[in-house]
C-alpha cells in the first residue's frame, strides 16, 4: 500500500487520503496480498470485484472462491473469471454438513500450491530469479476468497496450513491472495492474515464509497481513506 501523487503503472486508484496526502493507489511492486474486512453492506465484495476488473484488464488470471454466489456485483466479470461457488457441492465427495467448506477448499488450495511449486521449478530450470522473467511469460493470478468466515478459512488445521503456505510462497511466484472477512469477528488486524496482507478495514458504504482504515504488514501506521468502489 502506498500514497502517491504520481501513479506508476500498473496501479489501482482506490480513492483519496482523509489526511490530505493525496490519492490512495495500490500496486504490486512488493507482491502484496490483501485482506478486506467490514460489516455487511460495507462494500467488501464490490471492492474485491474492483480488484478483479483491474487484474482482468491487465490480463491476470482470476480464481474466485465464493461461499454463496457472486450475485449482481459480479456483472461484467463473472464470465471472465474462474468462479468456484461453494454453497453446493461441486466435487464428488464434497460435504456441506455444519456449513463445512474445508474439504473442497483444501483440494483447490493444494492445486494452487502445486502451481506455485511448478513456477518455482521453472524459474530454477531457466536460471531466473523472478517469475516475470520466465519465457514464455506467465500471467499473474488473483486468488479471491469472498463470503467466508475466518473460522472457515483457518479453523480447519490442514486448510489453515495450506492457506498460510500460499500467503507465504505464492506472491513470489506472481500469485496474489485477496480475502474478505466479516468485521463482527475479531479485528482483521489481529487475524492470521495481518502479517502477510495489506489490511483494508471498511466502514459504512454510502454513495458507492466507504471510509477505510488501511495498514501494511508489519507497519503500525494506519491510513484513513475514502474508497471508491467502482
Amino acid at each position: 500500500m502506498s500514497i502517491t501523487t504520481t501513479p506508476t503503472p500498473p496501479r489501482l486508484p482506490l480513492g483519496y487520503s482523509l489526511s490530505g496526502l493525496g490519492p490512495v493507489e495500490f500496486g504490486l511492486e512488493w507482491e502484496p496480498h490483501y485482506a478486506i474486512s467490514g460489516p455487511p453492506g460495507a462494500g467488501k465484495t464490490a471492492l474485491l470485484a474492483k480488484f478483479a476488473r483491474w487484474g482482468l484488464d491487465l490480463n491476470f488470471e482470476v480464481l474466485w472462491f465464493d461461499a454463496e454466489g457472486l450475485g449482481p456485483i459480479g456483472h461484467g466479470i463473472e464470465e471472465r473469471i474462474n468462479l468456484r461457488t461453494l454453497d453446493e457441492p461441486s466435487r464428488p465427495g464434497d460435504s456441506r454438513e455444519n456449513n463445512d467448506v474445508s474439504q473442497p477448499l483444501r483440494a483447490d488450495l493444494l492445486d494452487i500450491l502445486r502451481t506455485v511449486d511448478s513456477r518455482r521449478e521453472l524459474r530454477q530450470e531457466q536460471g531466473v530469479s523472478r517469475w516475470h522473467d520466465l519465457s514464455p511469460a506467465i500471467p499473474r493470478k488473483f486468488v479471491v476468497f469472498d463470503g467466508f468466515s475466518k473460522s472457515q478459512l483457518v479453523g480447519d488445521h490442514l486448510l489453515g496450513v495450506a492457506l498460510q503456505k500460499l500467503l507465504k510462497t505464492g506472491r513470489a511466484e506472481g500469485i496474489h491472495v485477496l480475502i474478505s472477512l466479516p468485521a463482527e469477528e475479531s479485528s482483521v488486524r489481529y487475524s492470521p492474515f495481518a502479517t502477510r496482507c495489506v489490511l483494508i478495514e471498511l466502514m459504512a458504504w454510502t454513495a458507492n464509497k466507504s471510509t477505510a482504515l488501511i495498514s501494511a504488514p508489519g507497519d503500525p501506521a494506519i491510513t484513513a481513506a475514502r474508497v471508491q468502489h467502482s
